[in-house]
């Protein structure tokens, strides 16, 4: 299994691959872990752009429901207009699936699927995954918001986020660190005595 810091260097390369898509004006559709293949250099690559779609271009309804339903955000159930927060939802199971191990979404059929995809809230990942802490939680839940202007607003202020939240982990395990030295230093400081 990958470690989280080996699952947030792959998640931030995959949401560069997006976040230039995006700039292309082209909006992936069907982002899932079938169509990311990884290098033997481990560099993440987005495949299969088969259903992509143009930025602001019309769909029809048969075209909403074509690409894997559990990587499906809510708006292509919808009339709403298909943008860059679907591809946004769909980072956000990858990164849920990739933590805990576990499909955020699963059903019996394709109904259930999609009722889940609509209408049920997403657990927790530090709920199926103790070692997820509660800054990667706001994170991921934050990327599955079923209203998509309560996702983040594209793939770059996603990984802004994640770099963020690394950044912030690193300067509290730096600071566990010290402590720690300190704290062994002070008693053989007094044992000495």
């Amino acid at each position: 299994t990958l470690s989280i810091p080996a699952i947030m260097t792959i998640i931030r390369q995959i949401l560069d691959g997006v976040a230039y898509a995006h700039e292309q004006g082209v909006i992936h559709r069907d982002l899932n872990p079938s169509n990311i293949i990884i290098s033997k250099k481990g560099v993440p690559r987005i495949m299969d752009f088969g259903i992509s779609q143009m930025i602001g271009s019309p769909h029809g309804k048969d075209q909403k429901l074509r690409g894997t339903l559990r990587y499906m955000s809510p708006e292509h159930f919808s009339d709403k207009p298909i943008g860059p927060g679907a591809d946004i939802f769909s980072v956000g199971l990858i990164l849920y699936e990739m933590l805990t191990r576990i499909p955020a979404i699963e059903g019996e059929n394709d109904f259930a699927i999609i009722y889940k995809v609509i209408y049920e809230p997403t657990v927790a990942p530090s709920l199926m995954n103790p070692k997820v802490e509660k800054g990667l939680d706001s994170i991921v839940l934050r990327a599955l918001q079923k209203e998509q202007e309560a996702r983040f607003s594209d793939a770059a202020s996603m990984k802004k986020e994640i770099l963020r939240y690394l950044d912030n982990k690193q300067m509290k395990d730096r600071a566990s660190s010290d402590e720690k030295i300190t704290h062994s230093t002070v008693e053989f400081l007094l044992r000495r005595m």
